[in-house]
């Protein structure tokens, strides 16, 4: 345990827009981790005042392009991501939508599968 507590130490939580935490935190020293809302069921994730859509992922994705420190991002399969993210390290996993209701079979409550990326410029 206090291996964990050390090694979490400088580790900095925050919900703030993508922009502002970059602005914020950015360094040769710094690793993000986001996880933006997935592209096509960006509408799950509204709330008051807070709307994240196309151009907010492309957004997102040319701020990245300048980040100094390293980053992780998480995101579904999807044409758009594999085309704003083409030029980095893409880790692909079988996953299922945790997030989504589930469907009925003649044998058990079956969520639907879907592929999860982990995208990074390290």
């Amino acid at each position: 345990m206090e291996l964990i507590n050390a090694r979490l130490k400088k580790v900095q939580i925050e919900c703030l827009d993508f922009a502002a935490i970059i602005e914020k935190y950015d360094s040769p020293n710094t690793l993000f981790y986001l996880d933006p809302p997935y592209v096509d069921v960006e509408s799950y994730y509204d709330a008051p005042g807070v709307k994240f859509r196309r151009a907010d992922h492309e957004a997102l994705a040319g701020r990245l392009k300048n980040v100094k420190g390293k980053f992780v991002l998480s995101y579904y399969e999807h044409p758009l991501v594999r085309e704003l993210y083409a030029n980095y390290r893409i880790i692909t996993k079988d996953s299922v939508k945790h997030s989504a209701g589930t469907t009925r079979n003649r044998k058990s409550n079956v969520k639907p599968k879907s592929i999860e990326l982990l995208i990074t410029n390290y």
